[in-house]
């Protein structure tokens, strides 16, 4: 008896983290979340720190992120910077953000 519960715990597969929003978006947007938390655990990235999905519309989807500075040589606490983080979920999504980044760039004007 004992032997086939540790049989059965060993073969349970993992129970995946629930990501912050995720209960009020697509899964493909959670996908993309989940790749994003990936890329920066793979780069032992740990100055970002990913706090929730936000919103999902039909091109894109948009995550609430967190960025510490760099410690500096006193001891003072390091400043925080929050801010928003858009990825495509489609060709034409990744069009608009292009061109968004353009006009943050000025290099297309106002009309």
């Amino acid at each position: 008896m004992e032997n086939r519960v540790l049989n059965v715990k060993h073969n349970a597969k993992p129970q995946t983290k629930q990501i912050p929003g995720q209960d009020k978006v697509s899964p493909k947007a959670v996908t993309e979340a989940r790749y994003l938390l990936e890329n920066f655990e793979l780069a032992k990235e740990k100055r970002f720190h990913f706090e929730r999905i936000t919103a999902e519309g039909p091109f894109g989807v948009t995550f609430k992120m967190r960025m510490w500075e760099k410690p500096s040589l006193t001891l003072e606490m390091k400043p925080v910077r929050r801010f928003v983080m858009k990825m495509s979920l489609n060709e034409k999504g990744r069009e608009n953000i292009s061109r968004e980044i353009e006009f943050l760039r000025g290099a297309i004007p106002y009309i």
